[in-house]
């Protein structure tokens, strides 16, 4: 069970809302400066998270990255379909895919580093990454499986185009898709987009321009965490003190303070109830 589906069961989210503040937070605009016109909205969203790491990997090499979630995706799909010889044939070509699409995106990651430049080459890897995320993620073979759309990565470029990095670049820290020790077990493994010194950011490509309550929720369940299993990668005594969404249509980020959000008081106890839910689920399945 994810952290999504934690929050979203009626016997858990409930009780976490009892024991969170929701601040009233301005929207991030009334209207985006990137408006979604393309029917691949999941994929872009995916493509710009992989996209928005490697920029932030760029502006502060000092970054702490994770084997990408297409890598390890990839690696747990293929093992499963191992496992299952009639359809091991028909998959082949699928996996054969997906491990040229990850050696293409290597290989396209190192040039963006080293020379800074947002080539179509990268536009087309990051996709080709979300692909096999949504494969490795769902077991659902997207749609023209290999093939981008030329207007998904200029619709991408647009996106890169708004990045307001004075905001957002790192100064002294940065963990990209940041885990949580022996906690993120707790959920059946959760992993957040981005620590920037001292900030846990989401990124969120949606049109929807609402800081919402289910943003509260998802960055206070990290947060809580944090707090049971602390952050691989990161010292201890390095403190969270803001929750923070970027949104990606509108250019902007905003960032609310911890303690407006998981109250000093009640961290003991959300602590608990994720360890006590998560012990249940257990038991059901």
């Amino acid at each position: 069970m994810s952290l999504t589906k934690f929050l979203q069961d009626p016997d858990f989210g409930p009780k976490l809302d009892c024991l969170l503040r929701f601040p009233k937070v301005p929207p991030f605009g009334e209207h985006p400066v990137v408006p979604s016109s393309s029917p691949n909205t999941s994929l872009i969203g995916t493509a710009f998270d992989y996209l928005l790491r490697f920029a932030l990997q760029r502006r502060f090499p000092l970054a702490v990255a994770r084997e990408w979630v297409a890598e390890t995706g990839l690696r747990t799909f293929s093992a499963r379909i191992q496992r299952k010889p009639t359809q091991l044939l028909a998959a082949r070509k699928t996996i054969d895919t997906a491990t040229r699409a990850i050696h293409q995106a290597k290989l396209a990651h190192a040039d963006y580093l080293k020379h800074g430049e947002l080539s179509n080459d990268l536009l087309q890897a990051v996709l080709r990454l979300a692909q096999v995320d949504l494969l490795s993620r769902s077991g659902i073979l997207p749609k023209w499986f290999g093939v981008v759309n030329l207007h998904d990565m200029k619709e991408l470029r647009r996106l890169m185009d708004v990045v307001p990095w004075n905001n957002i670049t790192p100064q002294h820290r940065c963990i990209l898709n940041p885990t949580f020790g022996h906690a993120s077990a707790l959920v059946g493994g959760a992993d957040a987009d981005i620590l920037i010194d001292d900030s846990l950011i989401e990124i969120k490509t949606t049109k929807n321009g609402a800081f919402s309550r289910e943003h509260v929720r998802q960055l206070a369940g990290y947060y809580v965490l944090h707090l049971v299993g602390g952050i691989d990668g990161a010292p201890a005594v390095e403190a969270i003190e803001y929750l923070g969404v970027y949104s990606a249509r509108y250019g902007r980020i905003i960032r609310v303070p911890v303690l407006e959000v998981v109250p000093s008081s009640s961290t003991h106890e959300i602590a608990n109830l994720f360890q006590d839910f998560s012990m249940r689920s257990k038991l059901r399945n």
